[in-house]
């Protein structure tokens, strides 16, 4: 039976993770510092620790690691992205070493920063805007100190969204519902794209299964305008949805000092790269690898979920293994 590791595997994406890895059939084993909100059937071993206190002796054969677990980019410190992104990192390289398994790392497309070309390609140089980006950008250095290239896969995701998540759009839905206008730099122009999570946790179980080394993107296909998506939702919903337009540069200009006075929990990146196009090269994806998801459905999927009733089913079926939740 195919054994896998996941960290952060109490998290959204490391949820996810575990529920698909048992519904393949894996034995898994989770580590993580917070405990499931309700424990899947058998085959799952949970172990309660921080990946800087990790005991290697309490792992046997282990066919390949993902290492999903991260500080993240909002309400966090310089420090925790020390600690929690780049020296856990560098635990998990040194435990796959000792275990002589695969890793995959799950990244972040925040390395690019505002990217300096569109799509994203493998060419695409790394240019992080925030403390963040550039610890998940030094943790796969740092990985890549410890394994050769062979055995790791570094995935990078686009905004990962989904049932049960809504991360940077919460402020946005928020103001949907209560009928205020949203402040949308370039007017919503920007080309977005997301990854749903199920999609994501398909990939690094893919890259694992395979051991397919290098660095790839983890996007959903067909990209979009801003005030596409949300003109989706008001056709759908039957809302009406304001908005107002706020040039780019004074957007990013006003992020900054919010940011320098400690009064928003986001981060250079949201303000920085947020009103620019950001996607990656449609071609560049493993070979065999389908996305199910597009950007589109990614982001109505986490729409439809905003809710709490909504949010309580997701969870309520999530170990439901005969079929997605």
């Amino acid at each position: 039976m195919t054994k896998v590791l996941v960290t952060g595997s109490s998290g959204f994406l490391g949820t996810e993770i575990v529920r698909l890895a048992l519904q393949k059939g894996y034995e898994v084993v989770g580590v993580d510092l917070r405990s499931p909100d309700s424990f899947p059937p058998d085959n799952f071993e949970f172990i309660k620790s921080s990946l800087l206190d990790i005991d290697k002796t309490r792992f046997t054969k282990i066919d390949f690691v993902i290492h999903a677990a991260s500080s993240l980019p909002y309400g966090n410190s310089k420090l925790d992205f020390a600690q929690n992104n780049v020296e856990a990192a560098r635990k998990v390289a040194n435990l796959a070493l000792d275990l002589d398994a695969f890793l995959v790392e799950v990244s972040s497309s925040s390395v690019y920063g505002r990217p300096s070309s569109v799509p994203i390609s493998a060419e695409t140089k790394t240019s992080p805007l925030d403390d963040y980006g550039y610890s998940k950008l030094v943790a796969e250095k740092e990985i890549l100190k410890v394994l050769p290239k062979t055995k790791v896969c570094i995935i990078r995701p686009r905004t990962i969204l989904g049932a049960g998540r809504t991360g940077i759009f919460s402020k946005f839905f928020s103001l949907i519902r209560s009928g205020k206008p949203l402040p949308l730099p370039n007017a919503g122009s920007q080309i977005i794209q997301f990854v749903h999570v199920e999609d994501l946790a398909a990939l690094c179980l893919f890259m694992g299964e395979r051991e397919f080394s290098g660095t790839w993107p983890a996007a959903s296909p067909k990209p979009r305008r801003l005030l596409d998506h949300l003109q989706e939702i008001s056709r759908n919903e039957n809302l009406t949805i304001r908005y107002i337009p706020l040039n780019a540069s004074f957007f990013e200009l006003i992020g900054k000092i919010l940011v320098m006075l400690k009064l928003t929990s986001f981060t250079k990146w949201h303000f920085g790269a947020f009103p620019y196009d950001s996607y990656f090269d449609e071609m560049w994806i493993p070979n065999g690898f389908v996305y199910e998801r597009t950007s589109s459905e990614a982001f109505l999927d986490t729409w439809r979920s905003s809710n709490s009733s909504s949010a309580s089913i997701y969870k309520a079926t999530k170990w439901k293994l005969g079929r997605k939740a």
